[in-house]
């Protein structure tokens, strides 16, 4: 059951439905929000960006959360009687509210945007609502390895070291990164022709497409607030995977879940999260290590301690 301000839904003739892919009301409510601030300058006379990560640099905005459910009345009369009584209800709001959604948390949020109303019977019509919470708890522990997954330099692959399996994830696809940046914008004066100016391509970024399958919804908790804590820490990342170059990136726009399911007694969701490239080296794993020597990436990050 889900509740609104301490008042459960259902008061107002509404029952949960599935958001797409889901078997939940919600979406967007586990979603790691994009940064705020400037989080990058890219130089116009050369292929680099410099990334503002520093941790006072680094600052969050926050995220929307949509509800999906159904109004159910006797009569269309009805369903129009209990929508307007609910929007009686928030327009009387004068501060943040609950939304409490039983077992999977509550959240603290403003009613943003416009609640969509759409017939598939006279007496059962479609609700939208869409919420926006703007501060986001995104504390969490960072994730370490498994016993049996100690990172190395040419062992297992994932990020900063800590092992995909480790993170929780099972990577699909990691999109992009064959591909050459489209140029930086030129700027020039034409008058009888298109006219153009040669630039230098700008910075790669790629698409990483990971799934969660965990026991428990408390576990999942676990995954995610693992990823919000490496996410939010100062500095860049580092990620290897098998036939790929070790990147350095740095993550400016969150992470999206979508199709979270119990099934079989567990819950599993899909995870998309862009990585801003910063820099990519073919031959990380030709790298050796002497005793006590750390091995770097071209921006300096620690990939290896002997």
């Amino acid at each position: 059951m889900y509740y609104l301000n301490g008042i459960p839904l259902e008061n107002y003739g509404i029952i949960a439905g599935q958001a797409a892919r889901s078997h939940y009301a919600l979406t967007g409510a586990w979603d790691m929000p994009a940064r705020i601030g400037k989080t990058h300058h890219v130089w116009a006379d050369d292929h680099s960006i410099e990334p503002y990560v520093l941790a006072e640099e680094i600052r969050f905005g926050g995220r929307d959360i949509t509800f999906t459910g159904y109004v159910e009345g006797a009569t269309k009369n009805d369903v129009l009687r209990k929508c307007y009584q609910l929007y009686k209800d928030i327009a009387a709001f004068t501060d943040l509210v609950t939304l409490d959604g039983g077992i999977l948390g509550s959240w603290q949020v403003l009613v943003k945007g416009e609640i969509k109303i759409d017939p598939v019977t006279d007496g059962c019509f479609k609700i939208t609502i869409p919420f926006r919470e703007p501060v986001v708890d995104l504390t969490g522990e960072l994730p370490v390895n498994l016993p049996d997954q100690e990172a190395s330099l040419q062992g297992s692959y994932g990020i900063d070291g800590i092992s995909f399996d480790s993170l929780g994830l099972l990577i699909m696809s990691i999109e992009s990164q064959f591909n050459r940046p489209a140029l930086k914008e030129a700027k020039f004066n034409t008058w009888s022709t298109e006219g153009f100016k040669l630039t230098k391509p700008g910075h790669r970024e790629l698409m990483l497409k990971a799934f969660i399958h965990q026991p428990t919804y408390e576990a999942f908790k676990t995954v995610l607030k693992g990823l919000y804590a490496l996410f939010t820490k100062p500095g860049l990342r580092y990620i290897t995977n098998e036939g790929d170059a070790l990147r350095d990136f740095f993550v400016k726009d969150g992470f999206q879940i979508t199709g979270l399911k119990n099934e079989d007694d567990s819950f599993y969701a899909y995870l998309d999260i862009k990585l801003t490239e910063v820099s990519a080296n073919t031959d990380w794993y030709l790298l050796n290590s002497m005793a006590d020597q750390r091995i770097t990436t071209q921006t300096r990050n620690i990939i290896f301690t002997k």
